[in-house]
């Protein structure tokens, strides 16, 4: 007897191996997986202006991260003795404008250079909604607090939505050096202060746009995220307290799916020894000045020494080993 409707999902062209960077883009949903690649040591950038959840916004995050100026001055806004930018998420916001700056810009840069070398992007809509400012008429990526009278809501069209993601992989794939495959979801949140009508036409109007810009290139994949969460888990306790974001345990069913469908199998093996690292990497001792636990460190630590002289592309950061030396 079966209870629940599992999906389907149709395997790629490619499969992600370690050896090919991913550009991670969209929502806190996209940070989600994002974070579980990054964790097993996949090169991964995610975000450069923070979580965005509009495509209009992901497009302008793109352009700024390949133009070749820095953020002109005019755009960066004092408010709240907080500096911000419309364009940058508010982690981004500091009470020194010089300091909020650099941060800006270097992430821009930073992101400039892995964009050449990227051979995966994921791409994963939040919600069609989108605020426009009336002083610059630009759509923001972030209000950051300002009154709501400086904006003007308006819910995307397919067509617009199409559009932003069709310039994003043409100015993506123009500045790789080699061919980029592109993964497009939408996230499963629920946007429930935008109503819950209202939320169900923006995940409508994002799905339909999706799947249209799929169809347009071989090397793009519909992953079905917002399916599976809403069609095969299917169930309240599968949510965080708030009713709106998937509890740990639906990510991580989400991200099996997704680490069945995309990453490469002939790594599975390495994937599990990495798993197991971090596990012990995490494991808190009763006793941390034992000698068994002085033992437990010294095979840990060498066992890591073994993986990275394996994988030289693999390395684990300074702050993961500093306390097992």
């Amino acid at each position: 007897m079966r209870f629940h409707t599992e999906l389907t999902i149709p395997q790629p062209i490619r499969k992600i191996s370690y050896l090919s960077p991913i550009f991670s883009i969209g929502s806190c949903f996209s940070k989600e997986i994002g974070t579980k690649l990054a964790s097993l040591k996949y090169s991964v950038l995610q975000n450069p202006c923070g979580i965005t959840f509009n495509p209009v916004s992901m497009l302008s995050c793109v352009r700024a991260c390949l133009s070749t100026n820095s953020l002109p001055e005019t755009e960066f806004l004092f408010h709240n003795e907080i500096w911000c930018h419309p364009g940058f998420h508010g982690s981004f916001n500091h009470p020194n404008k010089n300091t909020h700056q650099n941060l800006t810009n270097s992430s821009l840069l930073k992101a400039s250079k892995f964009l050449t070398t990227t051979q995966v992007v994921l791409i994963t809509l939040g919600t069609s909604y989108a605020y426009r400012s009336k002083k610059s008429h630009h759509i923001v990526n972030n209000c950051h607090k300002l009154p709501d009278t400086e904006f003007d809501r308006e819910l995307l069209n397919v067509k617009v939505i199409l559009e932003a993601l069709a310039e994003i992989k043409v100015l993506i794939d123009k500045a790789a050096l080699k061919p980029v495959h592109y993964i497009i979801t939408v996230s499963p949140i629920r946007h429930i202060r935008d109503g819950l009508i209202e939320n169900q036409r923006s995940k409508a109007r994002a799905i339909e746009a999706s799947h249209l810009f799929a169809e347009t290139d071989d090397r793009i994949q519909y992953f079905p995220s917002y399916e599976i969460l809403m069609d095969d888990l299917r169930d309240y306790r599968f949510y965080k307290d708030d009713m709106i974001h998937p509890s740990e345990q639906a990510v991580n069913y989400i991200y099996k799916k997704f680490e069945e469908t995309y990453l490469d199998p002939e790594e599975q093996d390495l994937r599990t020894r990495i798993r197991n690292i971090n596990n012990c990497l995490a494991h808190k001792p009763l006793f941390p000045d034992s000698n068994n636990h002085k033992v437990f460190k010294t095979q840990l630590l060498n066992k890591i020494i073994k993986l990275e002289a394996e994988y030289p592309h693999i390395s684990f950061s300074e702050n993961q080993l500093n306390g097992l030396k």
